[in-house]
């Protein structure tokens, strides 16, 4: 036998590779994956007993976690029986694993069917509600020969009832078989190891089945699918209303969008032609994606127009409170044509604007909602692609002689040109930012770039709220700034609290890859929020977009805080530490020969940029090492774990791993250390029957999170 150790998510046999060995889950566990179906088999199991010899694997087999395997050369199915009668003393094991695991099995079977029933009925349902459809619509109806002898799935011949309760009656009678069957000798094992081997083929066999199945009455209704859209469409059309309104959720008639937007904006005529002439071009491509030099120069001259005109139509809409629905989902989505948006996501896209409503907790802003807070002065605008705020942009245009000194003082407080400021610049290059696909980047809303079903990739308010909470749950300090708090009144002169300031999550009107930060604080104020930018329709997996992010401020935060030091070991800090470990990893004892080369990989795959470096690093501490998956090196985990600590419920997770417990002590000391001012001064103000001010029990509750 020979006997290997997988980690956690290592491949042990890929799909469509021969089969050559059948081995024993000595240790852990091992998913097999294949398509929609998937089985995860633990200790005692005997992997490939599903499989042919000298065929090819029909799965995927990937460690479930850390394991240990035992294989043995398979040749003939016969050798499974060399197996039990080479390992006398865990057949026993072996038999109750392989039951066990036949029995599990016998769920994915069902869930097949279901799913093979369910697109049956639904088929079914509109074949028979097609007539009805083409008569109300005036249509005649079409012949589809295809789908006349359409037939339900059929349940398994294999699968039989008996065999089924058979399984589940050896299962919950595993302890008198144990004492009283399998030590009859490996004879009587082979016969149940073999039976629960069988029957698992026979389930692989059935789902894969069942797949050609769905897969089957889809291509067979290819045609009538189309057909039967198109007067759902038609239908939906017909009973099209020209508002937003409490009572319809039909979408209006937008194939003017354009034309209402432009006259809504007050666009001069010339501009007007131009822009419309651009997107009538646009339009006119098949393969609108396509990155030729023609369309890439129409990319830019639509990208440049559209965030001119957009400002001007922005501004119109806070001056009446009936905004017609294209309006809306322009300023919300750059929707300009239902043609090129697509009738399916036009529908959708009007769904969404009708139903939305600012955030009550004022943390997601779309860029509409963004832009009314800079006009009303509720927020200065963002930072410029040179790292200006607003009114360092003022004087910068000053000192170059673009503006007089009476103009700046004008400007500084110019509602519009604020507005003008953060869509040329913030938006302008967020909106490109978050798409990802910068050479390709544009503007308006367009179907070619949608390549996630909209109801699914859209980031609603609530979603946004529960994905930040979750990094906030992982990493419970990453928006707390320090701060000082006296209060005279009560005797207290200065003690350092801690208080989280939420950062702003401003949606994009794009489906995009990527969230990311634009800023840290507003100026130099360092107790000021923080501007995320999200598309509003993702195609990346959000909390690893928003964890990414996460790190980005992380990091960033640290450098604003420490200024001209960041880097200084003598004034330590997460990036002085993280820069030097970076810097002299090659030096660095704790980190073995291996290691060494990992992170050199790793820089030569950041560009050796530090920021990126540590991302990297923060995505892994967040996704793994929270788990108590000690997948970083010691020198990079103690640095995020020093500036990074978990929250209390995950420390008590991993507490007990040993790789943690020096990290935890500090922790702890730290914050008790922290802990005695503020106890201190709360039981002196209780001595003297004082009131407690919040500030300080939210101090004390911070400590103990």
């Amino acid at each position: 036998m020979g006997l290997t150790a997988y980690k956690k998510n290592d491949r042990i046999h890929a799909k469509g590779t021969p089969v050559k060995t059948v081995e024993v889950v000595l240790s852990g566990s091992v998913t097999l994956i294949d398509g929609t179906m998937k089985m995860t088999l633990g200790q005692g199991n005997i992997l490939g007993a599903v499989e042919t010899p000298g065929s090819n694997y029909i799965f995927d087999y990937i460690a479930s976690d850390d394991c240990k395997i035992g294989a043995y050369p398979y040749r003939e199915l016969e050798d499974i029986e060399k197996v039990i009668r080479v390992n006398p003393r865990i057949a026993p094991i072996l038999a109750t694993a392989m039951v066990r695991a036949a029995d599990e099995s016998y769920k994915t079977y069902e869930a097949a069917l279901a799913n093979a029933k369910d697109e049956y009925v639904k088929l079914k349902k509109q074949i028979d509600d097609y007539p009805g459809l083409s008569a109300s619509l005036g249509e005649s109806v079409q012949e589809f020969p295809e789908l006349k002898h359409l037939e339900g799935p059929r349940d398994s011949a294999y699968l039989v009832h008996w065999m089924v309760v058979f399984l589940k009656s050896v299962r919950e009678h595993d302890d008198y078989l144990n004492k009283y069957v399998y030590t009859q000798g490996p004879d009587m094992i082979l016969g149940f190891v073999m039976g629960a081997a069988r029957f698992m083929k026979y389930v692989v066999q059935e789902n894969q089945r069942l797949r050609n199945y769905v897969k089957e009455i889809h291509e067979l209704s290819m045609n009538f699918q189309t057909v039967y859209m198109k007067l759902e469409q038609k239908m939906r059309e017909i009973h099209a209303v020209d508002e937003i309104s409490a009572d319809s959720d039909e979408t209006p008639d937008l194939s003017n969008a354009l034309n209402v937007i432009l006259s809504f904006g007050e666009i001069p005529a010339t501009e007007s032609m131009e822009f419309k002439n651009l997107i009538e071009t646009y339009g006119s491509y098949s393969d609108r994606g396509e990155m030729s030099d023609v369309m890439r120069k129409l990319r830019r001259e639509i990208t440049d127009a559209f965030f001119r005109i957009y400002s001007k139509v922005f501004l119109n809409s806070l001056e009446t409170t009936s905004v017609p629905p294209a309006v809306k989902m322009f300023l919300m989505f750059g929707f300009v044509d239902p043609q090129i948006a697509g009738q399916e996501n036009t529908d959708i896209l009007f769904q969404i604007v009708k139903n939305h409503k600012p955030d009550a907790g004022h943390v997601v802003y779309t860029v509409p909602e963004w832009l009314e807070m800079i006009y009303r002065g509720e927020v200065m605008p963002s930072k410029n692609e040179f790292d200006l705020d607003y009114p360092a942009h003022l004087r910068e245009q000053k000192q170059n002689g673009e503006i007089t000194e009476e103009q700046e003082k004008e400007l500084l407080v110019d509602p519009v040109n604020k507005v003008k400021f953060e869509t040329e610049n913030m938006f302008k290059i967020g909106d490109r930012m978050t798409f990802g696909r910068i050479t390709s980047f544009i503007p308006i809303f367009d179907s070619c770039n949608v390549m996630k079903a909209l109801d699914t990739a859209y980031l609603a308010t609530g979603l946004v709220h529960e994905k930040l909470n979750a990094v906030r749950s992982l990493d419970y300090s990453i928006f707390y700034r320090e701060q000082y708090y006296s209060n005279e009144d009560l005797g207290i002169t200065r003690l350092t609290i801690d208080k989280e300031v939420l950062p702003y999550m401003i949606m994009m009107p794009n489906m995009g890859s990527r969230v990311a930060l634009w800023q840290e604080i507003e100026g130099k104020k360092r107790d000021t929020r923080a501007r995320f930018l999200l598309p509003m329709f993702t195609v990346e997996d959000p909390i690893k977009s928003f964890i990414s992010a996460c790190g980005e401020f992380r990091w960033e935060m640290c450098k604003t805080e420490q200024g001209i030091h960041w880097n200084d070991l003598s004034d330590p800090s997460l990036t002085a530490e993280y820069a030097d470990y970076i810097q002299f990893y090659r030096k660095n004892r704790l980190l073995n020969a291996e290691q060494k080369e990992k992170l050199k990989k790793t820089l030569q795959k950041v560009g050796n940029n530090l920021r990126r470096a540590f991302v990297s690093d923060y995505l892994l501490y967040m996704t793994a090492e929270c788990n108590g998956s000690p997948v970083m090196n010691k020198a990079s985990r103690a640095i995020l774990f020093s500036y990074v600590p978990f929250g209390a419920e995950i420390r008590a997770k991993i507490g007990t791993n040993p790789q943690y417990a020096e990290f935890m002590k500090k922790h702890d000391a730290d914050c008790a250390a922290k802990m005695r001012p503020i106890e201190m001064t709360i039981r002196k103000l209780e001595t003297r029957g004082e009131e407690i001010p919040a500030e300080l029990l939210d101090q004390k509750r911070y400590l103990s999170m």
